[in-house]
C-alpha cells in the first residue's frame, strides 16, 4: 500500500529529473516540516542593473508628479537564543543575546554562525526563530535559536536577568513559534 501524505500525490512519485537542485530542496522542505536555510548567488551585473532599473523607475515617477519616498534605512542585526535545559540562556556582555549586526555582505544565519563559533566555539546549526521589528527605532531582528553544545565557552544566564529586549525575544520564541512581531 502507497504512503499518502496529502489527498493529491504520493511523495515518492515526483519526477526526479524534472526537478533541478533547488527545486528539490524546496519539495523536501515542504514534505518534511522543515525550512532549510539557503543563500543565493548575486553577481554583481545584476545588482547594477536592478540600481539602474529602480534609478529610471524613480526619475519617471518624479518627472510624472509621483515621486517616490526614499527608501528607508533599517539597523539589522542577528541574535541567538542558545539555551540549556534548566532555561539559562547564552549570553554577552552580562544581559544581552549574543549578536551581529548586519552589513548584508552574508546571509543572517552565516553571519551569526560564525560570530558564535568566533566569540563562544558554538557550531550548533542554527535554526529559525522569528522576526523583530522595531518601527520606532527602523531596527530589525532576525532571531535564531540553537541548543548548546559541550564545547561552548560561554556565560549562561536566567532570562529574566537579561534586558527587557532580549528577555521579550526570548519569551516570544517560547510561547509560539510566530515569524513576525511588531
Amino acid at each position: 500500500m502507497k504512503r499518502w501524505t496529502n489527498g493529491f500525490f504520493v511523495p515518492d512519485a515526483l519526477a526526479r529529473l524534472a526537478l533541478n537542485e533547488r527545486s528539490r530542496m524546496r519539495v523536501q522542505d515542504a514534505l518534511s516540516g522543515t525550512v532549510a536555510l539557503q543563500s543565493y548567488p548575486f553577481n554583481r551585473r545584476e545588482f547594477a542593473h536592478l540600481r539602474r532599473r529602480f534609478a529610471l523607475r524613480y526619475v519617471q515617477n518624479l518627472l510624472a508628479g509621483r515621486p517616490e519616498p526614499r527608501y528607508p534605512r533599517f539597523d539589522a542585526q542577528a541574535v541567538a537564543v542558545v539555551s540549556r535545559d534548566d532555561g539559562q540562556v547564552l549570553v554577552s556582555e552580562g544581559q544581552r543575546l549574543p549578536g551581529v549586526v548586519l552589513d548584508g555582505s552574508l546571509a543572517p544565519w552565516d553571519a551569526l554562525a560564525a560570530s558564535l563559533n568566533a566569540r563562544f566555539g558554538l557550531t550548533s546549526t542554527l535554526h529559525w526563530r522569528g522576526l523583530w521589528q522595531d518601527t520606532d527605532r527602523d531596527r530589525i531582528t532576525f532571531v535564531f535559536g540553537a541548543p548548546p553544545d559541550a564545547s561552548v565557552s560561554g556565560d549562561f544566564a536566567a532570562v529574566h536577568d537579561l534586558t527587557a529586549h532580549h528577555t521579550d525575544l526570548v519569551q516570544r520564541t517560547r510561547e509560539q513559534d510566530g515569524i513576525w512581531w511588531i
